[in-house]
């Protein structure tokens, strides 16, 4: 019995792997497209907000680009 349980851990760890896996590339690309489109990509740490431009560039204004997007119902 033990050792079906281990079999049921090592599936359960493979399919966690896999969806990991998926949603770092989902993620990966939304990042690409965002730069494409000149948006910026957007994360939050310690309740704070941070953009990262296209070119790389880390702030914590609101990009003029993102603010024009928002303005022409793109976003």
């Amino acid at each position: 019995m033990k050792k079906k349980h281990f079999a049921d851990s090592n599936s359960i760890y493979k399919e966690i792997v896999e969806t990991i896996q998926i949603f770092i590339e989902a993620v990966r690309k939304a990042q690409k497209e965002n730069r494409e489109l000149g948006l910026p990509n957007v994360y939050a740490e310690g309740g704070r907000i941070f953009y990262q431009l296209p070119d790389g560039t880390i702030t914590e204004v609101v990009p003029k680009s993102l603010i024009q997007h928002k303005q022409a119902g793109v976003l």
